[in-house]
């Protein structure tokens, strides 16, 4: 079996324990790279190990009114 290249933002975020949404608050801000393959978002691998390396918390900002 080939080693996995990227996530999705759902099982990036299942393995984090966090909610797909705020991983993408993540993404938006710039603070965790990702790819865009149709309508998919991926995460590569390398990026998402540097992103629980540098200690970043997903942030928990409290919801737009």
């Amino acid at each position: 079996m080939p080693p996995r290249l990227t996530y999705t933002v759902q099982e990036a975020a299942s393995l984090l324990g966090v909610h797909e949404e705020s991983l993408r608050r993540e993404i938006r801000a710039g603070r965790l790279v990702a790819s865009r393959l149709g309508r998919k978002l991926l995460i590569p691998v390398e990026n998402l190990e540097e992103y629980i390396k540098k200690g970043q918390s997903v942030s928990q900002e409290a919801p737009r009114e």
